[in-house]
């Protein structure tokens, strides 16, 4: 995830592919049969060779009168039932990966009736294997949005097309209209928040949850940010970084608080995001702490110093008032990787006795992975521990 839509971003997987340790590897083949004969079928997934998660980069190759494969995981319905297939070969796998099958955009991701909408493939990398999809259509799966949802074309001029969708969710419909007003949260990747079919790696359910309080004081509006192609520089701390989050607070909030009944103060704020998402509602709550007054940080990248990459936002800490600061992370893939620096982080706030109203804690959960399905079951708690710090339940209308 966004046109990519809100997909994990490039440099996080390129570290994950960079830390496998030298071991002996694997043979992987995946075939997949289509309902139809098509022209090309494009595979893509969490490793270089599967073109990091570009919809229309690694084409399959085509064949018929299947092979007797090797044993191994098969994931399909029922047996072979399309004597035409298509089919990649891969060779020293040496770490587990994801991927899905498109037939060159995200709009004709391959769909298997019966399974989760945005799952990805996980494919182990334990033993020789072949995975056999039978895919029933391409195409996007039906929306899953509850309650009511707006998008919006904003001005943006990072956008390649000079807007940028922004994607509002309204605790009451018709809320503009009457007495009750609501706290903001402005979260990053709005693609992935609200819907299925926007959200290609699966989505958080934020609505679903929300729409469980109805139009009372526990609820919020919530501002999905779709990202862009710069996704990996705009949630960071650089000069296209800075742009977007002026983006954020020039154009979006006035838009917001002009059009929406919010309580347009910075108490009634919070930036929210995961993986860079998470990266970028941090820099929020320092940069722009007189727009906003908290940050939700899931899986963020922090403080990750490599040959590679330079992330030090430790020291920023240093000049920056507290804010109400949730973070949390798990303990496989990606997240293995960013987790030391976010320890540091927790022990530099944990020792700070002026953080200790405002930091909820680091919350390791060691089973999970970086991806969208460990965000959204992490979602509710990390919502309720930061409207109880902020107050919000117990606001006046």
């Amino acid at each position: 995830m966004h046109t990519m839509l809100r997909f994990l971003s490039l440099f996080l997987f390129s570290l994950l592919t960079g830390s496998l340790s030298a071991q002996e590897g694997v043979n992987v083949r995946i075939e997949v049969r289509s309902p139809e004969k098509s022209p090309n079928v494009f595979i893509t997934g969490s490793r270089e060779d599967l073109g990091q998660w570009k919809p229309d980069e690694v084409k399959m190759r085509y064949g018929s009168n299947p092979v007797n494969s090797p044993p191994g995981s098969v994931i399909c319905r029922g047996p072979r039932p399309y004597p035409d297939y298509y089919f990649i070969e891969l060779t020293d796998v040496v770490e587990e990966f994801e991927f899905k099958v498109t037939l060159g955009s995200w709009e004709t991701e391959g769909r298997i009736e019966g399974r989760s909408s945005n799952a990805n493939f996980l494919v182990p990398a334990d033993k020789d294997t072949t995975i056999q999809l039978r895919i029933d259509y391409w195409g996007l799966p039906s929306s899953t949005v509850r309650g009511s949802l707006d998008l919006v074309q904003l001005p943006d001029s990072l956008s390649p097309s000079g807007f940028r969708t922004v994607r509002i969710w309204n605790p009451n419909r018709h809320s503009f209209f009457g007495v009750e007003s609501y706290p903001v949260i402005y979260a990053a990747d709005g693609q992935n928040l609200f819907d299925t079919r926007t959200a290609n790696f699966g989505e958080w359910k934020v609505d679903e949850f929300l729409y469980g309080f109805g139009a009372g004081p526990m609820n919020a509006i919530v501002v999905g940010i779709d990202n862009t192609p710069n996704r990996s520089q705009e949630y960071m701390d650089t000069e296209l970084g800075e742009a977007y989050r002026a983006f954020v607070t020039e154009t979006v909030i006035p838009y917001v608080d002009s059009v929406y009944n919010t309580i347009p103060e910075r108490e009634f704020r919070v930036a929210a995001g995961s993986s860079a998402g998470g990266t970028v509602s941090f820099l929020h709550a320092i940069y722009d702490s007189e727009f906003f007054a908290g940050a939700m940080c899931f899986s963020p990248a922090l403080q990750l110093q490599t040959e590679s990459y330079d992330i030090n936002l430790l020291p920023l800490l240093d000049d920056s008032e507290p804010f109400a600061f949730y973070m949390d992370m798990g303990g496989k893939g990606v997240d293995s990787i960013l987790h030391p620096g976010c320890q540091l982080i927790d022990e530099r706030l944990s020792n700070d006795q002026a953080w200790s109203r405002h930091y909820l804690g680091y919350k390791y959960i060691p089973d999970d992975n970086h991806n969208e399905a460990a965000w959204a079951e992490r979602f509710p708690t990390a919502y309720l521990d930061m409207i109880r710090l902020l107050g919000w339940p117990d606001r006046e209308y």
